[in-house]
């Protein structure tokens, strides 16, 4: 008995969410290196590393994945870029007076030689509006 296929959409969705995720495990944890290996853009990476820290002083409790849309495949894209995407997430932690804040961030992607990548500028959640 054959189950019938999901569809490559959904291949794409399955493996956004996984690397959505990751990003977001980086950021919260700090952990500076794995989150900008989600940079397309060499120049951003470097700033980012030489910042050392991904939130200042925001201080992130949770970052759940809540929704995504992957768009289709992109031919001859002037930026290279295969497919786009947006994702939801829900962000939720302390700012630097200890308040406790949340909101729903949306993110665009884009994936580019097989690679999903955040969009410049919206790499991070609440501290960087």
């Amino acid at each position: 008995d054959r189950s019938p296929s999901r569809g490559l959409g959904d291949v794409y969705k399955r493996q956004l969410q996984e690397i959505a995720e990751g990003y977001w495990r980086a950021v919260r944890w700090d952990r500076v290196a794995e989150a900008a290996a989600f940079l397309g853009d060499p120049d951003e990476r470097i700033d980012w590393l030489a910042e050392g820290t991904v939130e200042g002083s925001f201080s992130y409790r949770s970052a759940s994945v809540i929704h995504l849309e992957v768009g289709p495949g992109l031919v001859d894209d002037p930026d290279g870029h295969e497919r786009r995407a947006t994702v939801l997430v829900e962000i939720e932690g302390f700012d630097s007076d200890q308040v406790l804040k949340r909101e729903v961030r949306v993110q665009h992607w884009y994936k580019q030689s097989g690679t999903w990548y955040v969009v410049e500028g919206e790499r991070v959640g609440l501290a960087r509006q």
